[in-house]
């Protein structure tokens, strides 16, 4: 989705990293310029593999989206459970490795894609000045007012303490989001702005013989989305419950794609540190 909008909006050459070739593929077939890179984000050698093939092919990159993502253990405290299960199923049925795991990929595999484009973010921002577009404010200034960029992709349940909450998921999605917030900072002084979305879940038009009051084919299930939605109690809560989701609404995709061109484009070249 966000690779098609900055696609469709006119990005000469937008790549994709994954470690699936399969869904690279398929989503890479939705634009000519759309290029898929197989990538194991919780690699360093697959990371350097992948900055190696940018960096032959461009030399540059201006806009950095890390968007790795597993769910990790589904366990959650249960509003209604005790003390006794509580300790069953959050200690007992999850090992630390698993739990760890959720982590390695979400914020290990997030900080560590960034850190892997460094080189490339800063020849993004000296290219464009060399092109002359996002020109300094000032002939004295040698700082480029279109600097390059890195936008996280958090995650709602990052800010979330319901019992839908997953601890694993909702913890990496919070350290994600302040890691970042820390790279916005040191970062600046070399040109590079940070942002992160948190996204929630989101909605798509279904058939009309589908559009069935409470369906769970209203939703949109993302991968790391279906374990969410599948846990609630379909009749007591609707996405209109406030308590499943207090906005009443699953957004839409486009809603998202809107969010990453806007901070993509000029009218957010003053946004950093934002989420």
């Amino acid at each position: 989705m966000m690779a098609r909008a900055l696609a469709g909006a006119g990005a000469k050459k937008v790549y994709i990293l994954g470690r699936r070739q399969s869904a690279l593929e398929t989503a890479a077939a939705a634009h000519p310029n759309i290029t898929p890179l197989q990538c194991d984000v919780s690699s360093k050698e697959s990371l350097q593999s992948s900055v190696d093939v940018v960096s032959k092919e461009t030399g540059f990159i201006n806009l950095l989206i890390a968007n790795p993502g597993i769910y990790g253990p589904p366990n959650s405290f249960g509003a209604n459970d005790g003390i006794q299960d509580l300790h069953k199923k959050l200690f007992e049925e999850v090992s630390m490795e698993i739990f760890t795991d959720t982590f390695h990929v979400n914020v290990t595999g997030a900080y560590f894609t960034l850190l892997a484009f460094l080189g490339l973010l800063d020849a993004g921002h000296k290219k464009a000045l060399e092109c002359g577009y996002g020109a300094p404010a000032s002939p004295e200034s040698k700082v480029p007012t279109s600097q390059s960029q890195v936008i996280i992709i958090s995650g709602a349940s990052g800010f979330s303490r319901g019992k839908n909450s997953c601890p694993a998921y909702a913890a990496s999605k919070a350290v994600i989001t302040h890691l970042f917030k820390h790279a916005s900072t040191n970062l600046a002084v070399h040109g590079i702005r940070v942002n992160a979305l948190a996204p929630g879940n989101r909605y798509i038009q279904p058939p009309v013989e589908r559009l069935l009051a409470n369906d769970i084919y209203l939703v949109f299930p993302s991968e790391i989305a279906d374990t969410l939605i599948n846990s609630r109690d379909v009749e007591n809560e609707p996405p209109s419950y406030p308590s499943f989701i207090p906005a009443r609404r699953f957004s839409r995709e486009e809603e998202a794609a809107g969010t990453i061109l806007c901070l993509a484009s000029i009218a957010a070249l003053t946004a950093t540190d934002s989420s």
